[in-house]
């Protein structure tokens, strides 16, 4: 049987309060006759404590994207990239960086 691995961590606003219901979604990098891009690796939405888990990974290279809309249709986002190893469990600790909204004309 061949081993998955599991991402999971917590999204949180800079004041540490839990963002609940955020989407976090997980890509892998691939190069296809000479062709660079991203697939979706994976799926998750944070819940009431801001935690999220995605599992079934193999070993590889992913970015992590957590994007968060708030009322005013403003983005935020954040991401990481993250390596999954076989074997041995690790943490790592995405940071987030806050976008100023769009200007209007």
């Amino acid at each position: 049987m061949r081993s998955a691995g599991v991402i999971s961590g917590a999204v949180r606003f800079t004041d540490a309060e839990p963002a609940i219901g955020v989407p976090v979604e997980l890509y892998r990098e691939y190069f296809y006759r000479g062709r660079h891009g991203y697939s979706k690796a994976g799926r998750a939405v944070s819940d009431d404590r801001g935690a999220y888990r995605i599992y079934g990974l193999a070993p590889g290279n992913y970015y992590l994207v957590a994007a968060y809309a708030p009322p005013d249709r403003a983005r935020a986002c954040g991401s990481s990239s993250i390596r999954v190893r076989t074997g041995s469990p690790w943490r790592k600790r995405a940071s987030s960086r806050r976008t100023s909204p769009p200007r209007r004309p």
